[in-house]
């Protein structure tokens, strides 16, 4: 007979459901994988021909997923608290960890990182949202070592021009709009590339899409209208929902099954909010504006299940998205 883990007294999923769900997003978040190796590995080898930019590639890979690996089956060992030794639970966030983390930082901070990362996700300590600490942590470490303040990628460069500027400051520098969507932008995974991912996983029911809409429209609508007063119009939105690795952090750990609303009105709203705290946060501090809205739209997610007892709530809270909608964009002009 199956075991059944119930959440809040509202939710109910099977342990052999949830592993087929994480086998699934292993498969995806390894296509991603290698789709970073291919090009920090192999596309800078074939502008260099230097060899060791592709061992160096795959070393980073490789290290901390076997520490991980190694990690895991220790614990599982000592404690004796699951049959299997090993998960796709478990591999999950260090692979979140080495997609999201820039491919040039030091390989012991990231299997140090990789290995705190199985340690957390083993042992299950409660609340721990592992996929969530699998994007803090090497921001923590970036802001730590200033890794990504002296690059010039689309993040930085906004801070730069003060947020504003013509579409060749602000998006065309970078590339066109072809480079963000495949990919061939800095610290960028292919938009199209994660489109596919979702359209697979949720055909396989296995995805609540409605957060990613609902977030991508949001953010698209707030900062097209920031755009409107600045000549860029659509270009501004576009730009601005293709940078950060917006889409993957949306996918793989703002629709974690675990800590993520379930019902469609409640992720409606969640992923509105997402995107309102982005859109505020993008100029306070753009380089970490996704990792931190989608940390502190994780704090509401206990909230948003409540909303399930009382609809006349849910109803006066989409009014009041709506609302902010225009006022926040609107106020971010005035301001600038």
């Amino acid at each position: 007979m199956r075991e059944f883990n119930v959440r809040n007294g509202v939710y109910l999923t099977s342990d052999s459901s949830t592993s087929k769900l994480n086998n699934n997003i292993l498969k995806c978040l390894i296509v991603v994988l290698l789709f970073n190796f291919c090009k920090y590995g192999l596309t800078n080898y074939t502008n260099t021909k230097d060899i060791t930019i592709v061992f160096s590639t795959l070393l980073t890979y490789t290290i901390p997923i076997i520490a991980s690996i190694i990690t895991t089956i220790t614990i599982n060992k000592l404690i004796k608290k699951n049959n299997k030794l090993l998960t796709s639970t478990n591999l999950i966030p260090t692979i979140i960890l080495l997609i999201f983390i820039n491919p040039s930082i030091n390989i012991l901070i990231l299997t140090i990182l990789s290995i705190v990362l199985s340690i957390l996700t083993t042992i299950s300590i409660k609340n721990i949202d592992a996929n969530l600490l699998a994007i803090i942590l090497p921001s923590i470490w970036n802001i730590v070592s200033k890794t990504n303040l002296t690059l010039d990628n689309p993040l930085y460069n906004l801070s730069k021009i003060n947020y504003l500027g013509t579409y060749n400051e602000v998006m065309g520098k970078f590339g066109s709009v072809l480079d963000y969507l495949i990919g061939n932008v800095y610290d960028n995974t292919s938009i199209i590339l994660l489109v596919i991912i979702l359209i697979y996983l949720y055909y396989k029911n296995q995805s609540k899409i409605s957060i990613v809409i609902s977030c991508l429209l949001s953010a698209f609508i707030m900062f097209s209208i920031i755009g409107l007063f600045n000549n860029m119009w659509y270009f501004y939105g576009i730009f601005n929902i293709s940078i950060g690795d917006l889409l993957f952090i949306l996918i793989f750990v703002s629709m974690d099954s675990k800590t993520s609303p379930i019902l469609l009105n409640n992720q409606i709203i969640y992923g509105i909010i997402i995107a309102i705290f982005l859109v505020i946060l993008r100029f306070i501090f753009p380089i970490y504006s996704v990792v931190v809205a989608v940390a502190l739209s994780k704090l509401l997610v206990n909230s948003l299940d409540k909303l399930i007892y009382n609809k006349k709530l849910t109803n006066i809270i989409y009014v009041v998205l709506v609302l902010l909608q225009l006022i926040i964009p609107l106020t971010i002009t005035y301001l600038l």
